[in-house]
């Protein structure tokens, strides 16, 4: 899930590197999911809900996640359970009993956040594209360059790009 929400916030600050680099260096977690809450409602303040939906879910995942990472696991008596907790000094003992459905379920949540990261950062990066019309030059030129590079057949049959995979027996790898 960190890698969608670094992406997402590069998305954010695609045209300013520096920055993006700087701030995904130095800021810890918890503050680059803040950082993106505030551009993309700065970006879409239509979307302020959604938004704000999507950084509290990513909150309450990595919460989950690093508990269940850094607590303590143990058997429970009921074998379909572990129990989870924390007995650190000086501070409150907590325990949890979960199931492997229990942490399907937040895995599953996770995967919905990457996605939706996703999709945010690929609508970043379509708005950032689309208005900068220089940036499409060199993309269209190239792709035009394939395409005539395609569509030249040789004088003895298609182009190479449109041969047909090659056919006969398979090779198979020597035993040793």
């Amino acid at each position: 899930m960190e890698h969608h929400i670094e992406h997402a916030v590069n998305s954010a600050f695609r045209g300013e590197p520096e920055t993006a680099e700087f701030l995904l260096k130095n800021l810890p977690t918890d503050r680059i999911v803040g950082l993106l809450k505030a551009r993309l409602t700065d970006q879409y303040p239509n979307a302020k809900e959604e938004v704000s939906k999507l950084t509290a879910e990513i909150a309450r995942l990595r919460t989950e996640r690093n508990n269940i990472l850094h607590w303590i696991w143990g058997k429970a008596e009921d074998p379909t359970m572990a129990v989870h907790a924390s007995i650190r000094p000086f501070r409150e003992d907590r325990m949890r009993y979960l199931t492997a459905t229990d942490i399907q379920k937040i895995a599953d949540d996770m995967l919905v956040v990457s996605r939706a990261l996703v999709k945010w950062g690929d609508l970043l990066h379509t708005q950032y594209v689309t208005s900068q019309p220089d940036i499409l030059k060199p993309l269209n030129e190239t792709l035009e360059q394939l395409t005539r590079r395609r569509n030249l057949a040789s004088p003895s049959g298609p182009g190479l790009l449109d041969m047909p995979p090659p056919s006969g027996p398979r090779r198979e790898p020597s035993q040793e």
